[in-house]
């Protein structure tokens, strides 16, 4: 029962950075993309 509820938590854990990492990702993506478009349109 402890062992499996700490392999839980471990991929738990492990889901949870994925997901922050891709979530990350596409934020820097969409910001950089953003700043892209801004200067095309200033230009």
């Amino acid at each position: 029962m402890t062992t499996s509820k700490v392999n839980l938590v471990s991929s738990t854990m492990c889901l949870t950075i994925i997901m922050y990492m891709a979530h990350h990702r596409c934020q820097h993506n969409t910001i950089t993309q953003d700043s892209i478009e801004n200067q095309h349109y200033q230009n």
